[in-house]
């Protein structure tokens, strides 16, 4: 896998973590500013999402309902260059 392909862990993480916040992929979607079908891709690994957006639209939904070292797994798996 090159540093630039999504990581397939990423979107089983980010879709773990988001069930453990309760959120649907529509509320997370909206949350990021993007399409329900762009989390979609993310979670099935096709896709990684912006990695300002991650940081800042999508952890803070995400970080009340998960451990800091889920949050640093997220960031380290999200981070290709």
């Amino acid at each position: 896998m090159k540093k630039t392909e999504p990581n397939p862990q990423f979107g089983i993480l980010l879709r773990h973590m988001r069930i453990r916040a309760g959120l649907t992929q529509t509320q997370l979607a909206a949350a990021a500013q993007y399409d329900t079908s762009l989390i979609s891709h993310i979670e099935t690994g096709k896709r990684l999402p912006n990695y300002f957006v991650l940081v800042h639209h999508m952890i803070p939904h995400l970080a009340p309902f998960n451990s800091a070292a889920d949050i640093q797994r997220l960031l380290a798996l999200a981070w290709r260059f």
